[in-house]
């Protein structure tokens, strides 16, 4: 049986206005929540963070980034994603956030299994800057731990379909993304940065989803205590079509960057990932200086 929203989704409204009315929808009921506002008006000093760095870097967590030497990003912006915090080099960076894609979007995780990444946070990340989804708000904000206080929220509500169509602000919805990868590309470009580095993405995850086997990190399984979270698929074309929208995204965010003349490099040793143009990270570096 359909509801209300599916029939008029479906028989009533052209898919179009359908979209752009969902999206005027959500700032009438984000105008309406003075509380809601607030959290999302503070994302806009992230912006004062791309005035002393023109480029920054997205840390991922595979395996290649047991071989990549992150010391030498010491003064640069970066984004760590999700468990990456882990790595030894962490704390030798001093202007880092960490990307979290969060518990709403892990629906399988349980109680302790969301008390063990806090309590990490406040052990490995407390100097950290936090990005989050906004859905994790009321876990962060009650949380027991001593976790950093810079917590910048982000709500996942802008419909895909309509990215070329407005401009990503720190203070505006961004498209849900897929991965933590996704989610940090779009906060550097809310930011401003002019160029965006990814080390450490193999995004080679589609092998071991093809061949049923363990996703590799440069940590153990043991060390994030969460266990496997890829996307968990029972065949093949499933495999194919889930890691499909992720390439999807990451063409749409490179053709969305290049409007704003903002360019994003792949500078991973190894890995999969074909969308954005190589660079050497060791290269990049040693021309800067």
């Amino acid at each position: 049986m359909l509801d209300m929203k599916q029939i008029a989704q479906k028989w009533l409204l052209p898919p179009s206005v359908y979209k752009w009315g969902n999206y005027y929808l959500y700032k009438i009921k984000t105008f309406l929540k003075k509380d809601f506002r607030k959290v999302l008006r503070q994302n806009i000093s992230l912006i004062r963070e791309s005035d002393s760095h023109e480029r920054c870097f997205i840390i991922g967590s595979g395996p290649s980034l047991q071989k990549t030497n992150l010391k030498i990003l010491k003064n640069e912006a970066c984004f760590f994603l999700n468990h990456t915090y882990l790595h030894e080099d962490f704390n030798l960076i001093e202007n880092k956030f960490c990307v979290l894609s969060g518990f709403a979007c892990h629906k399988h995780l349980d109680q302790d299994q969301i008390s063990n990444v806090l309590y990490q946070l406040s052990i490995y990340a407390r100097d950290a800057k936090l990005i989050l989804n906004i859905q994790d708000r009321a876990i962060f904000e009650s949380c027991k731990f001593n976790i950093s206080k810079l917590r910048y929220y982000f709500n996942w509500n802008l419909d895909w379909s309509c990215l070329n169509r407005v401009e990503l602000a720190p203070n505006r919805p961004i498209c849900p993304p897929q991965n933590s990868v996704i989610f940090a590309i779009q906060v550097a470009l809310c930011m401003k940065y002019k160029n965006i580095y990814l080390v450490g993405i193999d995004h080679d995850f589609i092998l071991s989803a093809l061949t049923q086997s363990q996703e590799n990190h440069f940590y153990t399984e043991a060390e994030s205590k969460l266990g496997n979270v890829s996307v968990k698929v029972s065949n093949i074309a499933s495999s194919l079509a889930a890691h499909s929208l992720i390439w999807n995204q990451h063409i749409l965010l490179n053709q969305y960057a290049k409007k704003l003349g903002i360019a994003i490099f792949n500078a991973t040793e190894g890995g999969i990932l074909d969308v954005y143009p190589r660079v050497s990270l060791q290269d990049l570096i040693q021309s800067k200086t």
